[in-house]
């Protein structure tokens, strides 16, 4: 019997070359690090790994009706960049409790991507998220 470690080898008879790409942990680390785009421009504005579950919502995607009755399916996510919020934050006909919203487009190509949430009251959590038009974003 020796110390050194167990060899296993393939059907060769050769050892096989460990391929770390194929490890649970690496796979892990490239889904988080995977981006959603603007569907328009590709530019990255979000990281897969900042999509939560917003508060009264049971997951992270949800459709919503604006006052004009537009349908819009949106996914909530924590951070967001390269984007650019347009106009004033209002309360107003607001699809989350607690929080104002603002419009959010593209800094690249201006396309509208959805809305900025901040909080417009105390005690709400998170201070702030992003709701994405899932039509106007993509996953790579």
């Amino acid at each position: 019997m020796t110390d050194s470690p167990a060899h296993f080898l393939d059907d060769d008879g050769q050892t096989p070359e460990r391929d770390e790409a194929r490890l649970p942990e690496d796979k892990t680390r490239s889904e988080k690090e995977r981006l959603i785009r603007c569907r328009a421009c590709s530019l990255g504005i979000a990281r897969a790994s900042a999509v939560f579950v917003a508060p009264g919502c049971d997951g992270p995607k949800r459709v919503f009706a604006n006052p004009s009755g537009r349908v819009f399916e949106v996914l909530t996510v924590r951070q967001a960049d390269g984007l650019r919020l347009a106009g004033e934050s209002t309360p107003e006909f607001t699809w989350f409790a607690g929080y104002a919203w603002r419009a959010a487009l593209c800094q690249k190509c201006v396309n509208h991507v959805g809305w900025a949430f901040s909080a417009a009251r105390t005690m709400v959590s998170p201070d702030s998220f992003f709701a994405l038009i899932t039509s106007e974003i993509h996953e790579d």
